[in-house]
């Protein structure tokens, strides 16, 4: 299992267009067979912060991910919205099975 967490700053008149198009990247993404979680948060002390926390059975259902029409489009489309580049935590779940 594969967990990702991205911490995303938007500039501030982006913000509408960015959470919308977000909001379709996730609700597509969890419908990808690969993908056991994904969620997209809003900072509650600023309000251009974010987080998206992706949880993936596999490093290559992450991979399969990155390929979708759907996070193209994400991609594409809000990278010119951040304020400053991402940054990315990954993280290989090693607890009870």
């Amino acid at each position: 299992m594969v967990i990702v967490e991205i911490y995303l700053t938007i500039k501030k008149d982006c913000i509408e267009e960015f959470i919308a198009f977000t909001n379709d990247n996730v609700s597509n993404s969890v419908k990808e067979p690969g993908v056991i979680r994904f969620e997209f948060f809003k900072d509650l002390d600023a309000d251009n912060k974010f987080v998206l926390f992706e949880m993936f059975k596999s490093v290559e259902d992450q991979n399969k991910h990155r390929e979708t029409a759907h996070y193209k489009r994400w991609k594409e489309n809000t990278a010119e919205m951040l304020e400053v580049p991402y940054t990315r935590n990954s993280f290989e779940y090693v607890g009870l099975n």
